[in-house]
C-alpha cells in the first residue's frame, strides 16, 4: 500500500516536533551487575546502558538512599557529582559510567534518572542495590525491557526485602520474582532518641510509564501516627523499636517500602565547668542533641542539627558560643522534657567558672585585707588591756600588805595571800581566737572566711 504525500508529511512533522518520542521507546538499565565494596573504597564500574544508541544527547542524575553516598565521574577525579548535576550519554552512544563510594555500611540503592535533551521530561528511571561493608542483598531490580512473554503478573510491587511482611498493602514483595514498574524506598534503617524529630523521605527506585507527579504516599510510624507526602517528619515519646511503612499508589498501581526506627532513652548528665557546660552522654548508643536546648533565665541557646555525641563520651560546649552561664540552667529535649540542670551558683563562682580569674582574685585580696586590718586594730586594744597602770607601793612595804594602805585597787586587780592577780578585760574578737589557738584555731579559720 502507498502512502499519500499528506501522509508521509504528518509522519514527518510528527517525529521533528517530537524528538524524545525516540528516547520514550529507548530502553535503560544497569549493566553491570551487583556490587560490594569495602568503606571509604571506590566500586567497580556502575554502568547505565540504553538497548540502542540514543539520537540525541540523553542527561542522567545519580543518588543513593544513603545520605553519606558519593558518585564520581572516573577513578582519578577527587570530585564527587553533586546528585542535583547532570552527566549525559552524547549522541549515538549507549553508555554512561559512573564509581561509588561512601562512608557507611548498609545495604542501599542507587538510582539513575533519564531525562531528554532538554532536561525537562524524565524517559525512566532505574535502581540498582549496593552493598557497602557487607554482604549484598539479592538485586531487586527487574529490568525495563524484562521478557514480556512471562505469565502476566500483577502491576503492583513492594521494595521490602521481607517475604513474611504482615503490611497491608496488595503490593506484592520483590523476591516473589514479579515483575517490577513501580518500586519505592523509605530509605535506611534509623536510630534516635526519645524526643527527637525524625525526617522520612521516599525515593522513587523504579517508574515505568508513571508520572511522578500523580504518585500519592500515605505513611504509619508504627505509634499510631500518620502522615502524607514525600516528605514527613514524626517524633518519638516513648522508646522502642518501630516499623515506618511508606505506601504508594498510582492509579491502579501499588508500591510499598518500610523501614525499622530504634527509639532509645537517653542518659545525660549536665555539670558546669570552668568556661563551659559538660554533657556526658551515659547511653550505650551514640546520641544527637541537634533541636535539644539549654535554658537559662536570660537565654536560650538550640543545639544544631546532627550535634553527636559517642556513647560514653563527654563534650564541654562553650558559654562563648552558647551564652549560658549563668542562673539554674536545664538541659531539654526537643519536645521540653528535662534530662538534666545545674543549680544557680553564686557571683564570684560565675566568675571563676567563666574564667574571670582577675575579678575573682581581686574579690578574695579585697576581704583577706579587711580582715588584716582588723586584727591589728584589736591587737593594738588588746595589749593596752594587758598592761594596766598600778600605783607603785610604799618603800619598805611588801606585797603582801598592800591592802593595808588606804588605797583603792583597780577593778581588774584580784587580791591574793602574799600575790597581786592582774585580770584582763575579757574579749570575744579576732585577737582572743588567735590567742586561744591551737584548742580555737580551727574556729577562727572558719570565722575567717565563712560568714555566720
Amino acid at each position: 500500500m502507498k502512502l499519500s504525500k499528506i501522509s508521509i508529511i504528518t509522519l514527518l512533522l510528527f517525529f521533528s516536533v517530537s524528538p524524545s518520542f525516540v528516547c520514550a521507546v529507548t530502553q535503560f538499565s544497569f549493566s553491570t551487575d551487583v556490587q560490594s565494596v569495602s568503606l571509604e573504597e571506590l566500586s567497580k564500574e556502575i554502568t547505565v546502558h540504553s538497548d540502542i544508541p540514543v539520537t540525541e544527547t540523553t542527561y542522567i542524575t545519580f543518588n543513593s538512599s544513603s545520605g553519606t553516598g558519593q558518585f564520581f565521574s572516573n577513578k582519578t577525579n577527587t570530585t564527587p557529582i553533586d546528585p542535583s548535576d547532570f552527566v549525559y550519554i552524547s549522541s549515538k552512544n549507549s553508555n554512561r559510567t559512573v564509581y561509588y563510594k561512601d562512608t557507611i555500611a548498609g545495604n542501599f540503592v542507587i538510582t539513575a534518572n533519564i531525562f531528554n535533551k532538554e532536561k525537562t521530561e524524565k524517559i525512566s528511571t532505574i535502581s540498582q542495590n549496593i552493598s557497602v561493608g557487607q554482604t549484598p542483598p539479592e538485586n531487586n531490580q527487574d529490568s525495563d525491557n524484562a521478557d514480556d512473554s512471562a505469565v502476566d503478573q500483577p502491576e503492583s510491587t513492594s521494595s521490602s526485602s521481607s517475604s513474611t511482611s504482615a503490611h497491608s498493602s496488595p503490593a506484592p514483595l520483590s523476591s516473589t520474582g514479579q515483575k517490577i514498574e513501580f518500586e519505592i524506598s523509605a530509605g535506611r534503617d534509623r536510630l534516635t532518641t526519645v524526643g527527637n524529630n525524625l525526617t522520612f523521605h521516599v525515593v522513587l527506585t523504579k517508574s515505568s510509564n508513571i508520572l511522578e507527579s500523580g504518585i500519592t504516599y500515605s505513611w504509619t510510624f508504627g505509634d499510631g501516627a500518620v502522615a502524607q507526602g514525600s516528605r514527613v517528619s514524626h517524633s518519638y515519646r516513648f522508646p522502642g523499636d518501630y516499623s515506618v511503612v511508606v505506601n504508594a499508589n498510582y492509579s491502579d498501581k501499588q508500591a510499598v517500602s518500610r523501614a525499622v526506627v530504634k527509639v532509645v532513652l537517653p542518659e545525660v548528665t549536665i555539670i558546669k565547668t570552668h568556661g563551659g557546660v559538660e554533657i556526658t552522654n551515659n547511653s550505650g548508643v551514640e546520641i544527637n542533641l541537634g533541636d535539644w536546648k539549654l535554658v537559662s533565665p536570660l537565654r536560650v541557646f538550640v543545639f544544631p542539627q546532627d550535634t553527636l555525641i559517642s556513647n560514653k563520651k563527654s563534650i564541654i560546649f562553650s558559654d562563648v558560643i552558647t551564652g549560658v552561664y549563668s542562673g539554674t540552667i536545664q538541659l531539654l529535649n526537643p519536645i521540653d522534657q528535662e534530662f538534666g540542670h545545674i543549680d544557680a551558683i553564686s557571683k564570684t563562682e560565675q566568675e571563676l567558672l567563666a574564667g574571670n580569674i582577675k575579678d575573682a582574685t581581686l574579690v578574695l585580696q579585697k576581704k583577706i585585707e579587711e580582715v588584716r586590718n582588723e586584727l591589728a586594730l584589736v591587737s593594738k586594744n588588746q595589749s593596752t588591756a594587758q598592761n594596766p597602770v598600778v600605783p607603785e607601793p610604799p618603800v619598805g612595804q611588801v606585797l603582801g600588805d598592800y591592802s593595808e594602805q588606804n588605797l583603792s585597787l583597780p577593778n581588774d586587780v584580784v587580791e591574793t595571800p602574799g600575790i597581786i592577780v592582774f585580770e584582763a578585760e575579757k574579749k570575744t574578737g579576732l585577737v582572743s581566737k588567735v590567742f586561744a589557738w591551737p584548742i580555737r584555731g580551727f574556729e577562727f579559720v572558719r570565722h575567717l572566711f565563712v560568714e555566720d
